[in-house]
């Protein structure tokens, strides 16, 4: 698991913890969805944000949390987990920078 983050492990803050201890205090949690409220280009992601991501098949239920959603052009229907998961890390990296 290690080798197979060339190390990124080391230098990226992250934490595993039931959905329901997710400190609230200076922190956005966002869900994303295919039919999401707000589009990523938009969303203000400065803050620290804690990110989740639904199943492919099936997505998330509704837990009450803005919902985001990527914009895709062509003809996909949607984007893998991985792939999702890599876009909106990445966007809040950069927007954080």
């Amino acid at each position: 698991c290690v080798r197979s983050t060339a190390g990124s492990l080391f230098h990226i803050p992250f934490t595993s913890c039931a959905f329901d201890e997710v400190p609230a205090d200076g922190l956005q949690v966002l869900a994303t969805s295919g039919a999401g409220e707000r589009d990523l280009r938009e969303v203000d992601l400065g803050l620290p944000t804690a990110w989740v991501f639904g199943n492919e098949a099936h997505g998330l239920p509704d837990l009450g949390l803005p919902t985001v959603s990527i914009p895709i052009f062509g003809e996909a229907e949607s984007l893998n987990l991985a792939s999702a998961a890599a876009v909106c890390l990445y966007a809040s990296a950069v927007a954080q920078r």
